[in-house]
């Protein structure tokens, strides 16, 4: 989290391998060219260490 430039830089692997666990097979994908609809682990809270 930059909390100077207010952004907060999210990393995700959009392509995966069919052969992969379901519990990561996530539903993503692009609204439009800016736009991506992403699911997450629940309960995030940008406080986390994690994020």
């Amino acid at each position: 989290m930059d909390k100077e430039r207010n952004t907060c830089l999210i990393l995700i692997t959009y392509h995966k391998s069919k052969n992969i666990s379901e519990t990561i097979q996530y539903g993503d994908y692009f609204n439009n060219p800016s736009v991506m609809h992403m699911y997450y682990k629940n309960k995030r809270q940008i406080e986390e260490t994690e994020i």
